[in-house]
């Protein structure tokens, strides 16, 4: 078989990480190693998920980040490895602890899944067997549904181009204006019914399996983003390379959304995705100064107007 690693952030929130396990243990797919990585969460939440495993009579490895720094240093061989960061310096710096260890400990394939995720039945088989068949797909992900059954158009995006793209497709766009051609275009609402495999711009950070060699080609997640943008700026450093993305919609898993999120208040929240949104525009699209701050504006306004958290987690593709 085709051996994945697959890598967990957990942040406060060991509950959701317990029962994202639970669902990865219970897929019939065998050939995989689970790196979850504690945050720094300070509230004791490495011990919580030890303790269920030890219930479940698995014995995972403990170790902590700097464990990873020695590049001869071997990687335990437990099924499951848990992972002490010393500090909290982000989403995609959190991600890239348990990629490098999951690449050191020679995975062919990265599955980078969100902790607010259950999966279904068969979900990694189906992404596998795709990847296989398809040398030039470097990343593919799942389709996403809510836990009311819906499915979450955030499973399949576009890249947006112009500054009216992100404007009518945001949150203010979408309030004022719900179903415009923005917003379809954006979402494959159009052209797309999601029965069949196709390439796609985007899909949710959520859930995506990653192909080994784009590391090898691209580099690990840019630590540069505290949080929110990942996938946006993973889709920027594959434009370089030979691969496409793919949404796969026969694996499919539930996406619970915003639970990790709803540990940080809504001002932090605010700061993490103007810096993160204002370093990829600037950095990955090039935008102007002028069209930064705008499109900045119109993402802040149902934010400042009192929409609050739900509003502005909608906006990034979080479910609260």
């Amino acid at each position: 078989m085709t051996r994945v690693g697959i890598v967990l952030l957990n942040y406060k929130n060991w509950n959701d990480s317990i029962a994202c396990m639970d669902s990865v243990f219970g897929d019939p797919y065998a050939d995989w190693q689970l790196f979850v990585v504690d945050n720094d969460s300070g509230n004791g939440s490495l011990d919580h998920i030890q303790a269920w495993l030890k219930d479940q009579s698995i014995e995972p490895a403990a170790v902590p980040a700097s464990a990873f720094d020695d590049d001869a240093a071997p990687v335990p061989a437990a099924k499951v490895v848990l992972i002490q960061a010393a500090s909290n310096r982000g989403y995609a710096a959190g991600n890239n602890i348990g990629i490098k260890a999951a690449l050191k400990a020679g995975a062919d394939y990265i599955l980078i899944l969100n902790n607010d995720v259950i999966v279904r039945s068969g979900y990694l088989e189906t992404l596998v067997s795709y990847m296989r068949d398809h040398g030039s797909c470097g990343v593919a992900g799942p389709v996403l549904f809510n836990e009311r059954g819906q499915r979450d158009p955030n499973c399949a995006r576009r890249r947006p181009e112009s500054v009216a793209d992100y404007l009518f497709r945001s949150t203010l766009g979408r309030s004022l204006f719900h179903d415009n051609r923005w917003v379809r275009h954006h979402f494959y609402l159009d052209d797309y019914s999601f029965q069949e495999p196709r390439a796609v711009d985007l899909i949710s950070g959520s859930c995506m399996l990653i192909r080994r060699d784009v590391f090898e080609r691209i580099g690990l997640l840019d630590e540069r983003t505290f949080l929110y943008l990942e996938e946006f700026i993973l889709h920027e450093k594959l434009r370089a390379t030979p691969y496409y993305t793919a949404i796969v919609p026969a694996s499919t898993v539930i996406h619970k959304g915003g639970r990790s999120i709803a540990n940080v208040d809504s001002v932090a929240l605010n700061r993490f995705s103007k810096a993160s949104f204002r370093y990829y525009l600037r950095r990955y699209r090039g935008f102007p100064s002028m069209s930064i701050e705008l499109i900045l504006l119109a993402s802040s306004l149902p934010v400042l107007l009192g929409e609050g958290r739900r509003r502005f987690s909608r906006f990034w593709g979080r479910r609260p």
